[in-house]
């Protein structure tokens, strides 16, 4: 499923809205109603267009996805083939899911996009929401460690891109992205944004 392509511009910072495009086109505008339950960085793909001026992003791997209904909550995923570090935590304690199991993936997805933005290697950001003193973790899924994380995005507020402006943006834009990914990552399904 290909977004719509963000033309003009090579920042990672333009992927953010392509994968909020995607997403919401698949949650709103393709009947049946999908839920990808697979959002990660290795199911994203991006490709030059044939102007070799614009970028696709395409979200892959509909392996585990499901069809539903705005208005009925599921519970029918088999968390095997999901994969555990992006799933959200009602996939995790197999409780009713909705649409926003998605949102909360692709914050995790935003989350990795940020770091980048920010200058760090994704093995730093693993590293660092991996361990931080004096906060326990479970394991090295999102869903288990939202009190590190959000460590860990308050301290890319500080980190920020524009010391060595490759986006285009500003400073403000980058305090609004993080504060979307915050608002994305609540554990509590009602508390998240939607994809619009």
């Amino acid at each position: 499923m290909a977004s719509k392509a963000y033309s003009g511009f090579y920042s990672v910072g333009a992927f953010f809205k392509c994968l909020a495009t995607g997403v919401a086109y698949l949650h709103d505008e393709v009947i049946p109603h999908i839920i990808n339950l697979d959002i990660k960085l290795e199911n994203i793909i991006v490709r030059h267009c044939a102007d070799r001026r614009r970028l696709t992003v395409f979200i892959t791997d509909f392996g585990v996805s499901r069809s539903f209904q705005p208005s009925s909550p599921s519970t029918d995923v088999n968390t095997l083939y999901t994969t555990p570090t992006y799933q959200a935590p009602e996939i995790a304690k197999k409780r009713e899911y909705g649409r926003k199991a998605d949102i909360f993936s692709m914050e995790c997805v935003f989350s990795e996009m940020a770091s980048i933005l920010a200058g760090r290697t994704l093995r730093a950001y693993s590293n660092r929401r991996d361990y931080i003193p004096g906060i326990a973790q479970s394991s090295v899924a999102f869903e288990n460690n939202l009190p590190v994380r959000i460590v860990c995005l308050e301290e890319l507020e500080t980190l920020s891109p524009f010391k060595r402006p490759p986006t285009g943006r500003s400073p403000e834009w980058w305090m609004r992205l993080l504060n979307l990914i915050k608002n994305m990552m609540s554990e509590n399904p009602s508390k998240r944004y939607t994809s619009e």
